[in-house]
């Protein structure tokens, strides 16, 4: 069976606080954004995203060997942003993301009770990362992690643990800022990192973990508790999604 869908959602715009834009705490950061209206966005507008898939589930030799197989592309437009000047939240409109990619599952029965399955999956979303100037960070972030759900439940090794964890342990830094979750210093093997933000009324807390254990941890996903020990926080407070 062949199949093509078409569909699109949006979230509604709204409105921002306004801030200072001069001073000399809040002049360097407002010349820092660019804005010649002379004032911070006081709002920001809704963003749309369309995606068109197309696909195919195929069984064959009398119902022993299953492929399902598909394309997608989505087209993101005026994108709902986050940025942190001083620290305080504002919500903007980025340009445009373009994603696309392809997924390919196999299952085989091979009978006497035995089962094969394979999957493969593709996504790009790079280019339009690289254009945003930062500004679409976590959304490569949120891609690494997703790619780590991918192999966590293929039971690959070094889910969560790839290539570009030291890339994606900046962008956690980043987002954990931002977020102003507890300041945090976590030890890995082989490395240490400060996470978070400090805040007045609590001593930093300590995490050891392994590298697996940091990234569910701060994503939110489940963590075997033998795999870390945190102390002076709970592991609610370090989700960042």
């Amino acid at each position: 069976m062949a199949y093509a869908t078409v569909a699109t959602g949006f979230r509604p715009g709204g409105g921002n606080a306004a801030y200072p834009t001069t001073g000399s705490a809040w002049g360097g950061a407002f010349q820092q954004q660019g804005y010649t209206s002379g004032k911070w966005p006081a709002t920001y507008e809704p963003d749309r995203v369309v995606s068109y898939e197309l696909g195919e589930k195929a069984r064959m030799l009398d119902r022993r060997l299953t492929v399902n197989a598909s394309v997608y592309y989505e087209d993101w437009r005026h994108i709902q942003l986050e940025a942190y000047p001083n620290d305080w939240a504002l919500n903007i409109n980025g340009n445009y993301a373009q994603i696309y990619g392809a997924d390919i599952d196999v299952l085989a029965d091979l009978g006497a009770g035995f089962r094969l399955e394979l999957a493969a999956g593709y996504l790009e979303a790079g280019k339009a990362i690289t254009r945003a100037g930062g500004k679409l960070d976590v959304l490569a972030l949120g891609e690494w992690l997703h790619g780590g759900d991918v192999r966590d439940a293929l039971g690959e090794p070094l889910a969560y643990a790839s290539d570009g964890f030291g890339d994606a342990c900046a962008l956690l830094a980043d987002r954990a800022r931002r977020k102003a979750t507890p300041l945090l210093t976590a030890y890995l093997p082989g490395s240490t990192l400060t996470l978070g933000a400090p805040r007045q009324d609590r001593a930093p807390a300590t995490l050891h973990a392994s590298r697996p254990a940091l990234m569910r941890l701060f994503a939110g996903r489940p963590a075997d508790t033998s795999d870390y020990r945190l102390t002076g926080a709970a592991t609610a407070e370090l989700v960042v999604f």
